[in-house]
């Protein structure tokens, strides 16, 4: 996994509204093709948020391994290919009834949302071959 976010793009996106970071991360981990996650102890990080089990993730391992830092420091940033993250990752949160949350910081929560509706997006994006945030689900 080698994608980075240049110095500009990481002040950017810390200024975005949560579509805005959905949507950064739609089209960056369709350019890049991988996805980052924190493990803890061999298994992907989850917390709790308003009480439901979520799982983050984010586009580039700067970001993952930042959150690791600041606020999770049992995680460690680990990155998949886009298409591990599409099956069988996101069947598995769908399974377990875990919801994805998209760019979490120290700062602010992540965008929520269901793993099936992500899922929807993302296969819909690859049938498209296009970035497509309104997609049926």
């Amino acid at each position: 996994m080698r994608y980075a976010p240049d110095a500009h793009e990481i002040q950017t996106v810390e200024t975005l509204s949560d579509a805005e970071r959905m949507e950064y991360f739609l089209i960056r981990i369709a350019e890049t093709e991988e996805v980052w996650s924190l493990l803890e102890r061999q298994n992907i990080f989850r917390h709790e948020v308003n009480g439901q089990w979520v799982v983050p993730f984010w586009p580039y391992r700067h970001f993952a391994r930042t959150a690791a830092l600041e606020q999770w420091q049992d995680g460690a940033p680990q990155g998949m290919s886009l298409e591990h993250f599409i099956h069988p990752t996101l069947q598995q949160l769908i399974d377990a009834d875990l919801l994805v949350e998209i760019m979490p910081t120290a700062d602010r929560p992540g965008c929520l949302i269901t793993p099936h509706r992500l899922l929807d997006i993302l296969v819909s994006m690859q049938h498209a071959r296009e970035y497509r945030l309104d997609a049926a689900g």
